[in-house]
């Protein structure tokens, strides 16, 4: 990718050009495509007007009414004047126009009569145009696609993703034909296409559910594929099967929809044709199964290592969980909301079954990741409150694990303890002042690279400085939704700066995402003190996302102007993104240190939020919106 301020490279401008003159030509043939439906609808409409039945008379023109047989006498003259034929030279007449068919060869009449030599698909009365058009339309957007077919796969799927970004931007700020979208997806949709997700489509997703799931048979070699929008009907739900059993070389699929709905009816096709599956997230209702053996055939699928289920039905699915456990030995990643109990079965089973001669030999699941906790839109959360003796037996059996998302975990010391290749943990709904500062202080979590807080109901000073002691390597903090006193004393790591190695930085008193909190949080001190502790030292940074809420800082502690321009113009090469909400002062000078000092930054977002005037805000766009995308 380009530097900021940088040229695009070749590959970058022929793509953009090529995804403009696809949108041009999709848009142009849409049109003439419309003008000729109107231009049928009115020869339709005027030939109707000319048409009669017995009981309805029309003035037509003298030379085209019917005749009658009063009027054919063939001893009175005709009725264009012309004299009678006298019958004695009827033959001699016939004779003639043999002799002149034989000479001049077939008759405009005749030769209608004679085999179509067109092909039967572009077959069609001399009426209809539209049909001739549309036939037309189709071929030349397969020319278009033809002319494209030297782009491999993987270029084939880059020029798709840019192409229906750019239609998207199109269809929002533009008046464009409803079909547009519908013909920018039957374009992409090919046998080269190697991903594609439909998230950016969903909220265009009227209309556009028959041509998604109907074209997607053509993807054959697809790898990745996110599907969130929901199948209109049983036509669809019959195409989108029809799709998964010709898509064979999926590696990853998530079906996650928009809304309330049931994919159990993909599970069956999923577990007999894409036994290539590596990874697969499913919203299902488990009631809704025909068979209780329907989960449990995904064990076909032996080469998966990642397996997201939210079931959001009422029967229990334990038992079929622990078949699935047995089976996919490459199982590393696992969310059920049975998932400790399953654990607990398959050892106890484990257990039981052995002979009391035989040594005891516990069996640990190949498990990196275990989540307790997982959110899905339009259906809602799934947290799993566990007890002690669950939990550490979930730890005992599962000692690989790599990330830990838990819900108000009761003895999370005892549980780190028994995880020593933890880096990654996750915190919802829990007390870090009780569950997490002894923790930090007793063990000293070297390893763990990644906080994440969500929920929680006390983030002091005191916990920041025991994060900054117990976890050196830390790269990525995020704390969202939650309760930030300025209590306690932020204590420097001797020898070192708090976070070296941070790269992510999240402190945001609100939930995003769209997605709903848990708690109300009550206050959110973060001040010119905690700010200045955080962000010092931490030159490796490459987003940063803070929230000020002047009213809850203390006084002496609300940040100034001078000092946000002097905490953000330290040298940042990596930054690539700051979100700075609703801080209390900032001095228009504040973007061009922070442009000086991070080479690198591309994204400058919530300007709005920052107390300046709107001429101050706009002199800021003017100045550095073309090397830099500021919201």
């Amino acid at each position: 990718m380009a530097r900021r301020g940088g040229s695009l490279p070749l590959q970058a401008l022929a793509m953009d050009e090529t995804c403009r003159i696809t949108l041009n030509a999709i848009n142009n043939v849409l049109l003439q495509d419309k003008l000729c439906h109107r231009k049928l609808s009115s020869e339709c409409r005027r030939k109707r007007s000319y048409s009669c039945s017995d009981d309805t008379q029309v003035n037509l023109p003298e030379h085209k009414k019917p005749r009658t047989a009063e009027d054919q006498d063939v001893s009175g003259p005709s009725t264009r004047g012309k004299r009678a034929r006298e019958p004695e030279h009827d033959d001699d007449d016939i004779a003639h126009r043999k002799r002149r068919k034989e000479n001049d060869g077939p008759s405009l009449r005749s030769a209608t009569l004679l085999p179509n030599p067109v092909p039967r698909q572009l077959q069609g009365t001399r009426d209809d145009e539209g049909v001739r058009y549309r036939v037309s339309g189709s071929e030349k957007l397969e020319a278009m696609k033809h002319y494209l077919s030297g782009l491999t796969p993987s270029m084939w799927t880059a020029y798709g993703s840019s192409l229906l970004d750019r239609a998207i931007r199109k269809v929002r700020f533009e008046h464009v034909d409803d079909k547009f979208l519908g013909k920018i997806i039957e374009h992409i949709f090919s046998e080269k296409l190697l991903s594609f997700s439909t998230v950016s489509v969903e909220n265009y997703s009227t209309g556009l559910e028959a041509t998604l799931f109907d074209k997607l048979k053509k993807c054959i070699r697809l790898v990745v594929l996110e599907v969130t929008v929901v199948p209109q009907g049983e036509r669809d739900v019959v195409a989108a099967s029809i799709a998964l059993q010709r898509l064979r070389h999926l590696h990853s699929l998530s079906l996650l929809p928009s809304s309330r709905y049931s994919y159990h009816w993909a599970v069956s096709h999923v577990a007999r044709h894409c036994q290539a599956l590596r990874e697969l997230k499913i919203v299902y209702d488990g009631d809704l199964f025909d068979s209780v053996n329907e989960l449990t055939s995904l064990q076909n699928c032996s080469k998966m290592t990642s397996l997201w289920l939210f079931n959001f039905g009422r029967k229990t699915e334990t038992k079929e969980l622990t078949r699935l456990m047995n089976s996919l030995e490459k199982l590393k990643v696992l969310f059920h909301k049975e998932l400790p109990n399953a654990i607990m079965e398959l050892h106890g089973a484990r257990s039981t079954g052995e002979q009391a001669s035989e040594p005891r030999v516990e069996r640990q699941l190949a498990l990196e990741r275990v989540d307790l906790c997982w959110y899905q839109r339009a259906v809602g959360y799934q947290l799993v409150y566990v007890p002690s003796s669950y939990l550490l037996q979930v730890a005992k059996v599962c000692p690989r694990i790599r990330v830990l998302n838990l819900v108000s975990p009761p003895c999370l010391a005892k549980v780190v303890k028994n995880l020593p290749q933890l880096h990654v943990l996750v915190l919802q709904q829990a007390s870090l002042t009780s569950c997490l500062a002894c923790t930090l202080n007793n063990l000293g979590l070297s390893r763990v690279t990644e906080i994440r807080a969500t929920d929680v109901c006390d983030v002091t000073h005191d916990i920041i400085s025991a994060l900054a002691r117990g976890c050196p390597h830390l790269q990525v903090l995020n704390i969202i939704n939650s309760s930030l006193k300025a209590r306690g004393d932020l204590e420097t790591p001797p020898h070192r700066h708090p976070f070296p190695c941070l790269r992510q930085l999240t402190l945001v008193p609100v939930m995003i995402h769209g997605r709903p909190s848990l708690t109300n949080p009550s206050i959110w001190q973060l001040g010119a003190q905690l700010t200045s502790y955080l962000l010092g030292g931490a030159s490796q940074l490459t987003a940063i996302h803070l929230h000020y809420k002047p009213e809850d800082i203390l006084d002496g502690d609300l940040p100034t102007a001078h000092f946000l321009e002097a905490v953000f113009s330290c040298h940042r090469p990596a930054l690539r993104s700051l979100l700075l909400e609703w801080p209390p002062a900032v001095s228009p000078g504040l973007v061009g240190a922070v442009v000086r000092a991070c080479p690198a930054l591309a994204t400058l977002a919530s300007i709005l939020t920052w107390p300046l005037t709107s001429h101050q805000r706009a002199a800021i766009v003017t100045q550095h919106g073309r090397h830099i995308d500021i919201t």
